[in-house]
């Protein structure tokens, strides 16, 4: 799980507050959902774990790795 060195926060805290801040962004355009580049293969697999989808878009530079997404539903 990410965490972060200079705060007292988990990778789970940044991810619903993304996720939040997406979804009032939504409702003022046209977003539909989140995207993400995972880092490496654990990391894909934790993100797999919140509900993120594979793309069919590689991410840059890890050809092994897909761009993820989640749709953002109005809260």
């Amino acid at each position: 799980m990410a965490k972060s060195v200079s705060h007292n926060v988990d990778g789970t805290q940044l991810l619903n507050h993304a996720i939040g801040a997406a979804q009032k962004a939504a409702e003022q355009s046209a977003a539909t959902v989140l995207a993400l580049d995972p880092y490496d293969e654990e990391t894909a697999k934790m993100w797999a774990g919140k509900g993120f989808r594979n793309s069919r878009t590689p991410v840059h530079g890890h050809d092994s790795l897909k761009r993820m997404w989640i749709p953002l539903e109005a809260a």
